[in-house]
């Protein structure tokens, strides 16, 4: 039940279940990084049993990889229009700059804007989401750190958090992926926001 995993805090209305005539809606959380692109995709149907999709860039160059990132979303998209026969939702975090400095905000941009092209050549709705916006709207507070994100993460959403793969090298090591969590959060943070404008 879509329900169990997406508490209503803001008064949104929630699906009915075995409701027939309810449109197939799929929501896509999108965490881009330099180094990949974290999806979490989610539909009423499915809210129980959410599908992760990452791409790791193969090339080095900014340009380069906007050009994978185009087509990895462009594609995805593209399938899910075909089995869903209506575009699914598309809420990508916004570039902001971090402990890397430009020199990490800047590829990001060029990827996010390829991620959002891509989008919109889908035929898809697609959202910028301020870091901070999804983590108060979707997890309750807007300047949580990553481990509150994963605790919140694995309290509200326990199936997806149970599917994510454990990191084998990186700051992370050990731990789930924070970018899949990341793309949970704001996966979260779309269906709320597609629930209170239906």
């Amino acid at each position: 039940n879509f329900s169990d995993h997406q508490p209503d805090r803001h008064g949104a209305r929630q699906p009915e279940s075995g409701s027939v005539n309810m449109p197939v809606i799929t929501v896509l959380g999108v965490d881009p990084s330099s180094v990949k692109i974290a999806v979490v995709e989610s539909s009423r149907k499915s809210q129980d049993k959410p599908t992760l999709h990452v791409n790791h860039f193969t090339h080095e160059a900014n340009e380069d990889k906007a050009s994978e990132a185009f087509d990895f979303i462009f594609n995805l998209a593209y399938e899910i229009r075909e089995r869903d026969g209506v575009a699914p939702r598309i809420y990508v975090e916004a570039p902001i700059v971090g402990i890397g400095g430009p020199g990490a905000t800047i590829p990001q941009a060029f990827i996010t804007g390829a991620i959002m092209a891509a989008a919109v050549q889908a035929g898809c709705e697609v959202r910028l989401v301020n870091n901070q916006s999804w983590k108060k709207k979707a997890l309750g507070k807007g300047n949580i750190n990553k481990d509150q994100v994963r605790e919140i993460i694995r309290d509200l959403w326990p199936t997806l958090f149970n599917m994510v793969p454990i990191m084998e090298k990186g700051e992370f090591k050990g731990l789930p992926d924070q970018d899949l969590l990341d793309a949970g959060g704001i996966n979260l943070f779309g269906w709320e926001n597609t629930l209170m404008i239906e």
